[in-house]
């Protein structure tokens, strides 16, 4: 099913920034949102599995979805300009800083893209030679800590700070997704 998905969405082109540009702002939206599911899909699919990922990242282009709110999309649902003619409206919204579960996508999409860059140490038919892998797991590492560092303060998780205190004022889905990117964190760390 993954890979009718995949080749559905290239026949689309929804990888494509050119593609999903020309679209109005919705679409483009939906698309992007969608392909970048896909993407976590199939890197998911791969370390789960040992095989080979389906979507090679030279293939992609597309930008991440922008941290819209579904009101803001629906308010724009029906209308036919594209994201560059709808800049203005989109600014403010962004300056509003809505809190959505699109931060979570962006933010699994980047941890999905060093997943691959594991997978591809792990499983490759030749192994690298163990000083390959120490430069390797530093690079690893290095990736890892700035994807931390892209993390809205919302998604990031506090050591040390009591749960209570850390997650008080917060929606039940950003508490769940900033326990997820911990866990994923602490697990590609290991």
């Amino acid at each position: 099913m993954l890979a009718q998905a995949i080749s559905r969405a290239h026949i689309l082109g929804i990888n494509r920034q050119r593609t999903v540009e020309n679209l109005p702002m919705f679409e483009s939206e939906i698309c992007k949102r969608t392909w970048w599911c896909v993407f976590v899909l199939d890197r998911r699919i791969t370390l789960e599995s040992g095989r080979p990922h389906l979507i090679h990242e030279h293939n992609i282009d597309v930008e991440d979805p922008l941290n819209l709110s579904a009101e803001f999309l629906e308010a724009y649902c029906q209308d036919p300009r594209t994201a560059a003619q709808l800049r203005g409206e989109i600014r403010a919204e962004l300056d509003c800083h809505p809190a959505t579960p699109v931060d979570y996508l962006i933010a699994t999409a980047s941890f999905s893209r060093i997943a691959g860059d594991v997978w591809k140490v792990l499983y490759v038919p030749k192994p690298p030679s163990w000083s390959s892998l120490e430069v390797m797991d530093s690079c690893l590492e290095l990736q890892i800590k700035k994807a931390e560092g892209g993390l809205p303060p919302y998604l990031v998780h506090k050591e040390g700070v009591p749960f209570e205190e850390q997650y008080r004022n917060m929606k039940w889905w950003q508490i769940k997704q900033s326990l997820l990117l911990y866990i994923v964190s602490v697990a590609q760390t290991s």
